[in-house]
C-alpha cells in the first residue's frame, strides 16, 4: 500500500523528500529506501526507547528463568534497578545490581551494556 502511494507521486516530489521519520521496522525502511532514494531515514526517540526497554525486559526474564532452572532464589523487582541511572541508585540498589551482574554476566558483557546504555541515554538527550 505504501509502495503504491509513493509510485503515484511524481518523481520530482519523491526526490524532494529529505528525511522520513519511521519506527524501527525493516519493512518500512526497505520501502522508503526503494521509493525515496534521496531521503535520510530518521528513527524517533520513542521507538529507540521502546526497543531498549524490550531488551531490558528480555535480560530480566533471562535472569529470572536462569534462577528458576538452577533452583536458586528467584529474583524479582529488577526491571527498574536495571533501567535506573547508576548515579540515582541507593547503596542497597548498587549492592543488589553488582550481585546480579557478578552472578549472571561476564565483566566484558557488563562493560558493553554500560557503554550501550550511556550511548543511548546521550542519544535520547539530543532530542
Amino acid at each position: 500500500m505504501l509502495t503504491d502511494y509513493f509510485r503515484a507521486m511524481p518523481d520530482e516530489w519523491r526526490k524532494s523528500i529529505k528525511a522520513v521519520s519511521i519506527g524501527m521496522s525493516k519493512t518500512f525502511e526497505a520501502v522508503v529506501l526503494k521509493n525515496l532514494p534521496t531521503a535520510a531515514i530518521v528513527v524517533d526517540s520513542f521507538h529507540i526507547a521502546v526497543r531498549l526497554y524490550k531488551r531490558v525486559d528480555e535480560a530480566r526474564r533471562y535472569i529470572q528463568n536462569k534462577q528458576k532452572k538452577e533452583g536458586k532464589e528467584r529474583v524479582f523487582n529488577i526491571r527498574w534497578l536495571i533501567l535506573k541511572n547508576v548515579e540515582d541508585l541507593t547503596v542497597q540498589e548498587l549492592i543488589r545490581l553488582n550481585d546480579l551482574n557478578s552472578r549472571h554476566f561476564t565483566a566484558m558483557f557488563q562493560a558493553k551494556v554500560k557503554r550501550l546504555k550511556a550511548s543511548l541515554m546521550h542519544l535520547l538527550e539530543c532530542f
